[in-house]
């Protein structure tokens, strides 16, 4: 699948990045994603969308985030101002109710549960996860069990 292709993809990536001397986890996302799950996440909604951060368009429309625009997650307009309303359910959000979530085995180490806008551009359901993301937030995971064994990933 395209899926495991950008695994393998990411894992030959990893392997040449941890082999070179004087590589920088910052040029590589996916080295920064892998390092992180050796660590718990301590809190749920990670980036703060909408709370700490908003997303203004060129036609005035502001957004939670840059990456789910869709009408059922917009804030309000430069216009008319901001749905308070809309930030305070945001500031509330704490805990995913997913069972199989919470059944997962890196469920501690999930930064994909705390994805809500993800998850609401995705399932239309804060408490469903981004399949895609799961998948590949679940093989960070595998990669970090895998290289950190033999000493070649490092806490930061």
């Amino acid at each position: 699948t395209e899926l495991k292709c950008i695994e393998n993809d990411i894992e030959k990536l990893l392997i040449y990045c941890l082999s070179e001397k004087n590589y920088r986890k910052s040029y590589f996302t996916d080295l920064n994603n892998i390092a992180m799950k050796s660590e718990k996440i301590k809190k749920c909604y990670l980036c703060g969308a909408g709370i700490i951060s908003l997303y203004i368009r060129t036609n005035g429309e502001i957004y939670c985030c840059p990456t789910n625009l869709n009408e059922n997650v917009r804030l309000g307009d430069i216009y008319n101002g901001i749905d308070e309303y809309k930030i305070l359910i945001l500031s509330r959000f704490d805990k995913i109710k997913n069972k199989d979530c919470e059944k997962c085995k890196i469920y501690d180490y999930c930064s994909v549960k705390g994805c809500l806008m993800g998850n609401l551009l995705e399932n239309n359901d804060a408490n469903i996860p981004s399949k895609t993301f799961c998948r590949l937030e679940k093989f960070y995971y595998a990669m970090t069990k895998k290289y950190k064994k033999g000493g070649i990933i490092h806490d930061r």
